[in-house]
């Protein structure tokens, strides 16, 4: 793949992916993506011969995340001053 559709495709991907960091690696000639934010904080990071490949692995890994219930904190109680 030369770098204009590396890029395009590392361009296209980062627009339809905005909860993933997209890079193309020249030596490895894969597309690559780290999550980003709270929201995949222990997602894995992804690797893929093309850009398409990646998009599915991204979108199966949101969805498996978005399956899972919230974990929220519990509430803390009330301080009352004296």
């Amino acid at each position: 793949m030369d770098e204009t559709d590396a890029a395009e495709g590392v361009r296209l991907l980062a627009s339809r992916l905005p909860f993933w960091t997209v890079w193309y690696g020249q030596h490895t000639g894969h597309f690559w993506a780290l999550p980003k934010g709270p929201y995949l904080a222990s997602a894995p990071h992804i690797e893929s011969f093309t850009a398409d490949e990646l998009e599915q692995q991204a979108w199966e890994i949101e969805r498996a995340f978005l399956a899972q219930p919230v974990r929220r904190r519990p509430a803390r109680p009330i301080l009352r001053s004296r």
